[in-house]
């Protein structure tokens, strides 16, 4: 049971909202905090600066954005001590990043999957995750990154043209 918002007409479409607060429980919006801060963090790149990761250059585009989300403690890169900085974020590597920038680290149990405890939470709090392990370890498009910062705030959107719809009107997302 959804609550339909007023019709607003911003972009060249016009849509009703409907937010459904009582399908999602919000855990913070701490992810504002977080969105801001990426935005506002430099990372100069000088030659003598050393990466965390043996395959991130200080001259690859994304260097100042991981570097940041490394030492916030939101990305870890793989056991090998890469980062794989061109590869595809998959679901379950977004919603990993996305909890820990508002409940740290969830450890796995002995035997688990390092991404278990995330997806236990998600699926608690009812946010829109996969169930088939397989499509978890795809990438992740921009809809679906958009519905999971949604369902993270305390809202839970029908299509994904209303969750873009939120995300921009509320300048979590711009372009």
């Amino acid at each position: 049971r959804g609550v339909t918002g007023v019709q607003t007409c911003a972009l060249p479409i016009c849509f009703p909202v409907t937010i459904n607060p009582v399908a999602v429980k919000p855990v913070s919006t701490e992810i504002v905090a977080t969105k801001t801060a990426i935005q506002k963090t430099a990372v100069a790149k000088s030659p003598s600066q050393k990466s965390a990761y043996k395959d991130l250059t200080v001259t690859h585009w994304a260097y100042s954005t991981i570097s940041w989300g490394n030492k916030e403690k939101l990305a870890k890169g793989y056991p090998d001590g890469t980062f794989k900085p061109n590869q595809s974020v998959s679901e379950r590597e977004f919603l990993a990043m996305m909890i820990r920038s508002f409940k740290g680290d969830l450890p796995a149990k002995q035997g688990e999957a390092w991404f278990r405890p995330y997806y236990v939470l998600a699926t608690t709090l009812n946010y829109p995750v996969n169930s088939d392990n397989t499509l978890r370890a795809k990438a992740i498009n921009r809809g679906n990154v958009a519905k999971l910062i949604a369902a993270s705030l305390g809202f839970n959107f029908k299509t994904e043209q209303e969750t873009l719809y939120f995300l921009l009107k509320t300048k979590l997302a711009s372009g």
